[in-house]
């Protein structure tokens, strides 16, 4: 029994410092070498659902939407509550402006994480996209309860409150420039007065 404890115990190790460099490389921008490593961890140890997407993740920042997509599919496939992986499909969606398909991607993970921040922000986003103005504003008050540091929340919501001509829209907008969002100087000094 002492043997099978160590051996036991270092391979545990093993398994985390493997998964720890891929997450290194993928840090470092070495998207490459991150996608060789996270593809033969899974050929040599078989599926795991955090290694698939970090995988898709890695081929996104390549610009290899197609592979990324693939892989997102993939972790969906074998578990549909993945939140990570919906989300990821859903902003894929609204970069391509799909945001019919961005605002269904987000509400299916919103409907096994109701406390996704990212999840209320992405259907606010296409909603807005939308012209579902309303309810996209509903969306970006939930981000915003969910994650009171969520800068882009306010920058957006703000925008909308300005379309929708809610005097608020200036509150948030200097919010999301104490948070240094990109965007959100020009906003204040155009519509702060």
């Amino acid at each position: 029994m002492r043997i099978f404890i160590p051996f036991l115990l270092v391979l545990i190790v093993s398994c985390q410092t493997q998964e720890l460099n891929g997450e290194e490389l993928f840090e470092e921008g070495k998207f490459i070498e991150a996608i060789n490593f996270y593809t033969s961890y899974l050929e040599s140890n078989g599926y795991d659902p955090e290694i698939a997407y970090n995988r898709g993740r890695a081929y996104e920042e390549m610009g290899k939407l197609k592979e990324s997509k693939a892989d997102y599919d993939l972790v969906l496939s074998k578990d549909e509550r993945h939140l990570n992986a919906r989300l990821s499909l859903s902003r894929l969606a609204y970069e391509k402006g799909n945001y019919s398909r961005s605002l269904i991607l987000s509400g299916e993970a919103l409907k096994f994480h109701e406390n996704s921040a990212q999840g209320h922000f992405l259907l606010a986003r296409a909603r807005h996209q939308l012209g579902y103005a309303t309810s996209a504003l509903e969306a970006y008050n939930a981000a915003i309860s969910q994650n009171k540091s969520f800068g882009e929340a306010y920058l957006y919501r703000g925008a909308l409150k300005t379309t929708l001509k809610i005097k608020s829209a200036c509150e948030d907008f200097k919010t999301a420039e104490k948070m240094g969002v990109d965007g959100s100087k020009a906003a204040v000094k155009k519509y702060c007065h």
